[in-house]
């Protein structure tokens, strides 16, 4: 096998890692995201008293959950496609259009884990400085 020519299997084990590693990331940030909005009603020194807040808060907690399963769904699902591919010679060059995919979905999903990052301190921040997120 040439090396200008390297299939699928050849960088599959390391770029499934990464993507799968990236995308697990990013939902466990998600979900923690989720549930730090939630808390901050509970842990704030002074939680609003509005229940327009409170739909707020739990709005933006189902949403993101919401973003955290459908992350989950794509690295599963690509994830899978990629370990259907025959080893070997691809005739029909779907397994470089996947190498593709995938590293564009890992190029995603870094940019989701940073701002995810950002969220979650920020949330942080807030409860730290004795308030709800929202409120």
């Amino acid at each position: 096998m040439k090396r200008g020519n390297k299939t699928m299997t050849n960088l599959a084990p390391r770029l499934l890692i990464v993507f799968r590693v990236t995308y697990w990331l990013a939902v466990i940030l998600l979900f923690i995201a989720a549930i730090l909005v939630t808390a901050s009603f509970f842990i704030a020194d002074r939680p609003p008293s509005s229940p327009s807040f409170w739909s707020i808060g739990v709005v933006v907690s189902s949403i993101l959950v919401a973003i955290g399963l459908l992350v989950l769904g794509i690295q599963r699902r690509a994830a899978a496609i990629a370990q259907l591919l025959p080893e070997g010679k691809d005739a029909t060059g779907l397994t470089v259009h996947l190498r593709f995919l995938l590293i564009y979905l890992t190029i995603g999903g870094v940019s989701l884990c940073i701002v995810m990052v950002m969220i979650a301190s920020a949330v942080v921040w807030r409860i730290a400085e004795g308030f709800a997120v929202f409120g």
